[in-house]
Parts: structure tokens; C-alpha cells; sequence
């Protein structure tokens, strides 16, 4: 059982590290401000104003979201497909254990992300009209 136990905590570790690696990636932070741009540039035309350059802190809550959804995916959607008891007389299943674990871990992982990127210290979103 430790052996499966470590298999999964390096898989989640690696699979936590490539999403991070994604929404912490320059790219996608500029494309977020581009799309942006070109969806509100238009409203605030109409508006007489200026769009309002993104934040630190917007980016965070969008990373935060980016991370919470991925992560939401892969918990529920995939895991049970990868992580199955397979038994002699039964057809496979999820095998729920595992599951519960490597979803344990990655939610840890996360928790600590967040909390090094000072994502946790976030307490509302701000709209300006």
C-alpha cells in the first residue's frame, strides 16, 4: 500500500507542477489581457472610458479559478477513469481509496500554492463601473 501511496503523490506532484507551470505562464497572462482588451474595449467606448489595466490582483483571482477548475476536472472527471479496482468476479470500477487520496493530495497542493502565491490573502473582487 506505501508504494501505491508514494506512486500517487509523485503523479499528483507532477501533474500539480504542469498546471502550475500553465497558469503562471507569461503567455497566458498576456493573452488573458489581450482577450480582455478585445472583449471590453468596445463597452467602454460606449461607456466614454478607459478599460482598466489589470491588476496583480486580478491576475491572481484568475489564476486562482484556473487552478480551482482544472483542478475540479481532473478530481471528479479523470481520476475515477485512471484509478480503477479491477477484481475477478466484478467488472472494473473506481477504485475509491486511491482516489480519495491522490484528490486529498492535489487539494493540499494547491492549498499550499495558493497560500505561496499570496492568492489566500484575496478577499473580493472589485468592479469599477
Amino acid at each position: 500500500m506505501i508504494n501505491n501511496q508514494q506512486f500517487l503523490i509523485n503523479k499528483s506532484e507532477i501533474l500539480f507542477k504542469n498546471i502550475s507551470t500553465f497558469v503562471c505562464s507569461s503567455d497566458l497572462k498576456d493573452s488573458i489581457q489581450k482577450d480582455y482588451l478585445n472583449l471590453f474595449s468596445k463597452k467602454y467606448l460606449k461607456l466614454n472610458r478607459k478599460p482598466k489595466s489589470l491588476k496583480q490582483d486580478d491576475y491572481m483571482r484568475i489564476s486562482f479559478e484556473i487552478y480551482c477548475f482544472a483542478i475540479f476536472i481532473i478530481m471528479g472527471q479523470e481520476m475515477p477513469k485512471y484509478l480503477i479496482k479491477k477484481t475477478i468476479f466484478s467488472k472494473s470500477k473506481p477504485n475509491m481509496i486511491d482516489i480519495r487520496f491522490f484528490n486529498d493530495r492535489l487539494l493540499q497542493l494547491l492549498e499550499k500554492s495558493i497560500s505561496l502565491k499570496g492568492i489566500d490573502k484575496l478577499s473580493e473582487i472589485i468592479v469599477e463601473v
